[in-house]
């Protein structure tokens, strides 16, 4: 009788001891996350890019009517040779890259589109040009 009182003891024991060292073998990673500076996606937007645009959400989606506006500017702007979106959010967060004839063509439309901007768009939108002009609009006031 004791017989058949140890045997299902010793696998219980068994099952414990194998759980045990599989935990302490190889703790578990963490899945990585992609790398975010400011409301730019890094691992979206290509390193070589004349110019970046960022349409960011604060949960309630991107702020669309600037986006529209400054889409149709790139659209009809002769210094412009092409632009890609790169989406990377839920809410219709997107980066444009804007390839551009020269650098000069990038920092004027740096302008353009900045004057695009309003004070207080819906989400939040950054641009930047390979030439080191940077701009983000400020966080919502609380």
């Amino acid at each position: 009788m004791t017989r058949y009182l140890i045997l299902p003891l010793a696998a219980a024991l068994a099952s414990c001891t194998s759980m045990a060292a599989d935990e302490t073998s190889a703790p578990a990673q963490p899945p990585a996350a992609p790398t975010i500076v400011g409301t730019v996606s890094s691992a979206a937007v290509p390193a070589d890019c004349p110019l970046t645009i960022a349409f960011g959400s604060y949960a309630m989606g991107i702020d669309n009517p600037t986006r529209a506006r400054a889409e149709a500017l790139l659209a009809g702007d002769r210094g412009v040779v092409g632009f890609e979106a790169h989406r990377w959010g839920r809410e219709g967060e997107v980066t444009y890259c804007v390839r551009t004839r020269a650098a000069a063509d990038a920092a004027r439309l740096f302008r353009a589109v900045r004057a695009l901007v309003p004070p207080r768009p819906r989400g939040p939108i950054s641009l930047r040009t390979a030439g080191g002009l940077s701009f983000e609009t400020p966080p919502p006031r609380r």
